[in-house]
C-alpha cells in the first residue's frame, strides 16, 4: 500500500524535476489540489493531486487515491503527462491531452499471515499497470498575481486487457479543484 504511494511520488517528482531541467527558461505553474475520482461506479474516492504547467503548455500531474473495504484495500495512482491548449474563442477554458500511467494496488487481509517481525501480509497482493490517454478541460476560478485556483474534469481512458479487441475501455474520471502559485 505505501509502496504505491513511493512509488507514484517518485514517478512524479522525477517527471517534474526533468521538465524544470528542461525548460529552465520559462515559467512554471505548481498546483495542489483535492479531486473526486470515478472508475466507472455511482462514487468518486476522494484524491490528493499535483499539478505542474510550463509555459511551454507542457504539463505533469499525479492523482493518488484509495479504499478500504472491510478487507479489501485498494490504492491507486495515476501520473499523466502531455500538452495544454486554449480553446479558442475561450481563452481561460484549456483542454489537456496527453498519456496516462496507472499503478492499481489491491490487497486482500482476509486469512493474514504473520511474519516474524511481527507484522500481517495480505493473503492476496497485486498490481495492476496499465498506459492509457488522457483528456480533460479545466478553466481558473481565480486568479491574483501568481496565484490561482481552478476547477477541472479529466478523463483517463484505458484499454481494458483482451477486451480492447472489442473497442472496451476502462475509464476514470476526475473533477478536481486546486489551488496554484507560479514559480
Amino acid at each position: 500500500m505505501r509502496l504505491v504511494c513511493w512509488r507514484a511520488a517518485l514517478l512524479a517528482l522525477s517527471i517534474v524535476s526533468a521538465f524544470i531541467a528542461a525548460e529552465h527558461a520559462y515559467a512554471h505553474n505548481l498546483e495542489l489540489g483535492l479531486a473526486g475520482v470515478s472508475g466507472g461506479d455511482d462514487h468518486a474516492d476522494p484524491a490528493a493531486l499535483v499539478r505542474f504547467t510550463s509555459d511551454a503548455q507542457v504539463f505533469v500531474q499525479g492523482l493518488l487515491y484509495g479504499a478500504d473495504f472491510g478487507p479489501v484495500s485498494m490504492r491507486t495512482g495515476l501520473v499523466s503527462f502531455g500538452l495544454t491548449a486554449p480553446v479558442k474563442g475561450l481563452e481561460r477554458l484549456r483542454i489537456y491531452s496527453g498519456l496516462t500511467f496507472m499503478d492499481e494496488y489491491v490487497s486482500i487481509y482476509s486469512g493474514e499471515r504473520s511474519r516474524s517481525d511481527n507484522t500481517t501480509q495480505p493473503k492476496i497482493n497485486e498490481h495492476n499497470y496499465n498506459l492509457g490517454a488522457l483528456l480533460g478541460v479545466r478553466a481558473p476560478i481565480y486568479v491574483k498575481s501568481r496565484f490561482s485556483a481552478n476547477i477541472g474534469w479529466e478523463s483517463h481512458l484505458f484499454i481494458a486487457g483482451s477486451a480492447g479487441l472489442f473497442l472496451v475501455l476502462g475509464v476514470k474520471q476526475s473533477w478536481s479543484l486546486t489551488a496554484g502559485m507560479t514559480l
